[in-house]
């Protein structure tokens, strides 16, 4: 008998007044599973992932954090153990770098909101393990686009939630950090400090670093499981209608996909 998912969506529905999301779905996430939603732009991943968060509530159906309907928890409690790293975030005012990771620990500070050496401790760590130490005193606004993300993921670990949902995490990084931060959620995930979820287009991605995976277009699951299961020629075709092919990844063995053109005949 499988243990009880982490986080679950069960017979849920959304949709913006008269434009339907999703219907009757059903997705779990497992402790330390680091997941992967994989599916098309516009088919409504970020809402998704919203309303995994409790941002959002479904039309009908539930959200269940660790067992309980989210819906029944008060929202500080649900931010003390769910972060979440947007797709962008807007902050216009002149914060410092680690005055924007110590926001992360906002759900743990007392009545006065007034910061303790243990929060500010939380909040150096996370910017060491996001490899950002040295943008510290920085301003946020002054940043790339690529570092102020690897900031937003570091404010998510400062909250030291048991959960992260992230929104299309590594799409401003370069190569190297992306590869970082993979292997940083992923280690964390595979200690048990951590369970993530990771919304993306990038499907190499998610058969690269992810251990679960789902695959969502036209508001449905079309299929959950191990990546390798997820991530085939049909089920890609039906999802994003593209035909592609797979190699298998030397040192992984983790299928890698390409489309067919590029294969055949060297284009992109």
């Amino acid at each position: 008998m499988s243990p009880a998912p982490i986080l679950e969506l069960r017979e849920a529905s959304f949709s913006y007044g008269t434009e339907v999301i999703f219907e009757n779905l059903f997705l779990s996430v497992q402790l330390g599973e680091f997941h992967g939603i994989i599916g098309p732009n516009g088919a409504g991943k970020t809402t998704l992932l919203k309303v995994l968060a409790g941002i959002l509530e479904p039309d009908q159906g539930t959200v269940s954090l660790f067992g309980r309907p989210i819906r029944d928890e008060p929202r500080m409690e649900v931010a003390r153990k769910v972060a979440i790293v947007p797709q962008e975030t807007g902050l216009n005012f002149g914060f410092s770098v680690f005055e924007v990771v110590l926001m992360g620990r906002f759900p743990h500070v007392g009545l006065l909101g007034l910061e303790t050496d243990k929060d500010e401790a939380f909040a150096r760590e996370a910017l060491v393990r996001t490899g950002t130490e040295h943008l510290a005193d920085r301003l946020f606004n002054e940043l790339s686009g690529g570092e102020r993300q690897l900031v937003v993921v570091a404010r998510a670990l400062a909250q030291n939630p048991r959960i992260l949902l992230l929104d299309e995490p590594t799409a401003s990084l370069d190569l190297r950090h992306q590869v970082d931060i993979s292997r940083l959620l992923r280690g964390l995930c595979s200690e048990g400090l951590l369970t993530a979820v990771v919304v993306t287009h990038d499907v190499n991605f998610v058969t690269q670093h992810c251990t679960g995976a789902t695959l969502f277009a036209r508001g449905k699951v079309l299929s959950a499981g191990a990546p390798k299961d997820v991530v085939t020629p049909a089920l890609l075709k039906d999802a994003f209608g593209v035909e592609v092919d797979l190699l298998v990844d030397p040192k992984t063995g983790a299928p890698v996909v390409v489309s067919r053109r590029a294969v055949k005949g060297g284009g992109s």
